[in-house]
């Protein structure tokens, strides 16, 4: 760990496959990467395994954290079977003053503890989730692991299927174009008058958001990418009984799943879909996020060029 690498140290801690695509892909980019609880398969011999949070921080320039954040009190998500740790892991004071001055904290989201204490030891947090580089190119594996389930759950064919996508954002753009380039008939339901004409451009039949649940009944899957209350009762109870709903907004989702039972919907909130279904290039997502914060004037080989 206190070898004479030249190259700049980067912790990644915590997290699943993703963020163990991200450490390999973080040494391509030529940082000295050091892990903690993550998954890496043997022979990966690149990642140096950090025995505490504290060891692994020592002088590093980047804190690379996963994309569901950290607990209030800095419990980091790790399989238990890849720490010594008789409770989650936490993220203490002691590892975050071991950080180099000024390191960059790349998460997700933040919770109100990390705030306040990268602002207290003046380091730079990035919640990187809502970053728009990011969550441009995370809509594509989030969009092609919807659709991957969609078929395996539809019996129906997706060409010549009606597919309702809710919003019209970054992931309900991305879901929207692939559907109708596999032939289905989309429906997307947008508040804003300017994304319906965008959505229309673009060959997909807009709906109100006051007029969904006259829409509902029509279709045989339904995507939700709104992270707000939805897919309420009175809605469901006008779809299909065979409808497949897929649920991709952020935890709890816009979906009243409670509902959806009681009247026999098929309904399932898709949580970290983007790092289940193209782990790889998820993991080359979040990597080269994090390489933008360090280095914001230099490109990226994957989506840049580079």
């Amino acid at each position: 760990m206190d070898g004479a690498s030249e190259r700049p140290a980067c912790l990644v801690a915590g997290g699943g496959r993703r963020e163990a695509e991200a450490a390999a892909h973080l040494v391509r980019l030529g940082l000295e990467v050091r892990g903690f609880g993550l998954p890496v398969p043997a022979g990966w011999r690149e990642i140096a395994p950090a025995g505490t949070l504290e060891e692994g921080a020592r002088g590093a320039v980047l804190l690379l954290l996963p994309v569901a954040g950290v607990g209030e009190q800095g419990e980091l998500p790790v399989q238990p079977a890849l720490v010594d740790h008789a409770g989650p892991p936490r993220l203490s004071p002691a590892a975050l003053e071991a950080l180099s001055p000024g390191a960059v904290v790349a998460v997700g989201g933040a919770s109100a503890w990390l705030r306040r204490e990268c602002g207290r030891l003046k380091l730079r947090l990035e919640e990187y989730r809502e970053r728009d580089d990011f969550a441009t190119l995370n809509a594509v594996p989030t969009a092609e692991g919807a659709i991957r389930v969609a078929i395996g759950e539809l019996p129906v064919t997706v060409q010549g299927c009606c597919a309702l996508v809710l919003g019209f954002g970054r992931c309900g753009r991305a879901l929207s174009r692939r559907l109708l380039a596999l032939g289905a008939r989309t429906l997307v339901a947008a508040r804003r008058p300017e994304d319906r004409c965008r959505a229309w451009e673009e060959g997909h039949q807009p709906v109100p958001f006051d007029r969904l649940a006259q829409m509902a009944g029509q279709a045989d899957v339904i995507f939700n990418t709104v992270p707000a209350p939805v897919l309420g009762a009175d809605i469901l109870e006008r779809t299909a009984p065979e409808v497949v709903i897929l649920d991709i907004a952020s935890a709890p989702g816009g979906t009243d799943f409670d509902a959806a039972r009681a009247l026999g919907r098929r309904a399932l909130l898709l949580p970290g879909i983007p790092g289940q279904a193209a782990t790889r290039t998820s993991g080359r997502i979040l990597a080269e996020t994090a390489a933008r914060l360090l280095w914001p004037t230099r490109s990226t080989p994957l989506f840049e060029g580079g």
